[in-house]
């Protein structure tokens, strides 16, 4: 049976968001005057999250339309929309970082410049409200609308001046409702910026998105209050991990300084993480593969920190997992290894958690950790893995 929000919540959710309300440090909505800048390095910012989990398959799915219920365009893909105890249980475990992908366009009006719809944004803002009232680092972005053919966000030269009209417009209304809210809550402008299956991308594509960015970072600032000064997290082309796709990323100019965060998303090594690939397999080991199962992990860590974080700024490694196999313990070695050797490197990780359970030789990606519906941890030793590597 739908649970129905009583109408007075919904009132005054909607009322703060129109009044621009904004946040004390326990997330709650106040009136007074505005935050200064937010006085803490990039680095430095960076440095204080721990380890990260992604809302994945959620807010977004891509089913639905503009006649959609709510409930749809959330639980569309898992099936289960999420809930407050959700976000705490992950507080409590021992992550204080949260990303939220949303995927916007199937809750916006292509007639009507993109209007996203009040009620979708409402649903957005609760969801980032229960992780800030956690004190937790939030990430929020624009997810499934780059990347595939027919979405709306594009990256040719045939296309890219549309595409800019849409992203601006879209970006604004994000910018506008979260303007008020505190440092930690983080922009992600786009998600894998990719042009259909091409994840390596050309010279062309990079400048493409590059013009996102720097469009992305001017109509934040612009929009005032506390965007201002907001941290702003940018994706390489597909978010690849390669050295063509890193050194095309041209991080846009900005009014302020040391607000960019880097990221790339990693799932190595392949026939360890995903399942049914060429040489699939579901053992991992330091030495495996003669060093390559450590090397695809460290590689493009040591690309990014060369190029990054030895000039001060930040990366997170925003998405990265592996399946379940029925290897416990191999999972918990690797994921340990993989979140110790982004820390040694002064880089954070963020787990791809699609709350999907299974096991075997099947395609299905089962990337889940958390039982969204009972609030248990469903392998215990992939979370005590992640824990040990973050200490």
């Amino acid at each position: 049976m739908k649970k129905m929000v009583p109408f007075f919540v919904i009132f005054t959710l909607d009322l703060c968001i129109n009044l621009s309300c904004k946040l004390d440090d326990n997330g709650k909505k106040i009136a007074g005057q505005v935050p200064g800048p937010f006085n803490i390095s990039a680095m430095d910012f960076v440095s204080n999250m721990k380890v990260g989990w992604n809302l994945g398959n959620t807010l977004d799915a891509t089913v639905g339309n503009l006649n959609s219920p709510i409930t749809q365009l959330e639980a569309g893909w898992v099936g289960i929309a999420t809930t407050k105890e959700n976000i705490d249980t992950l507080k409590n475990a021992g992550f204080n970082v949260i990303r939220i992908p949303v995927s916007w366009s199937k809750a916006a009006d292509s007639a009507n410049n993109y209007a996203i719809r009040s009620d979708w944004m409402l649903r957005v803002t609760r969801i980032v409200d229960w992780a800030i009232e956690n004190d937790m680092y939030v990430i929020i972005n624009t997810h499934h609308d780059s990347g595939d053919q027919g979405t709306i966000f594009r990256f040719l030269d045939s296309n890219v001046e549309g595409s800019l009209v849409r992203f601006t417009q879209i970006w604004k209304q994000i910018a506008e409702n979260f303007k008020w809210y505190g440092e930690k809550l983080i922009f992600e402008p786009l998600n894998e910026p990719r042009t259909g299956s091409d994840w390596a991308g050309t010279p062309e594509q990079y400048n493409n998105i590059n013009r996102h960015y720097q469009a992305f970072v001017d109509l934040v600032r612009a929009s005032g209050e506390n965007n201002r000064y907001r941290f702003l997290l940018f994706n390489t082309y597909a978010a690849s991990r390669n050295p063509a796709p890193m050194n095309g990323l041209i991080l846009p100019e900005d009014s302020v300084k040391d607000k960019f965060i880097v990221s790339y998303h990693a799932y190595v090594p392949g026939v360890f993480c995903f399942p049914g690939r060429v040489g699939d397999t579901d053992q991992w080991s330091e030495e495996g593969r003669s060093g390559r199962d450590a090397l695809d992990i460290t590689e493009p860590m040591d690309r990014f920190h060369e190029k990054f974080v030895q000039n001060g700024i930040p990366v997170i490694i925003g998405e990265f997992g592996a399946v379940n196999k029925d290897n416990a313990a191999e999972r918990q070695r690797w994921v340990e290894y993989y979140t110790k050797a982004a820390w040694d490197r002064g880089m954070r990780v963020i787990l791809w958690d699609n709350a999907q359970f299974g096991s075997g030789s099947s395609s299905t990606e089962y990337f889940g950790l958390l039982d969204r519906r009972t609030n248990q941890f469903i392998y215990p030793e992939l979370l005590a893995g992640l824990l040990n590597g973050s200490k």
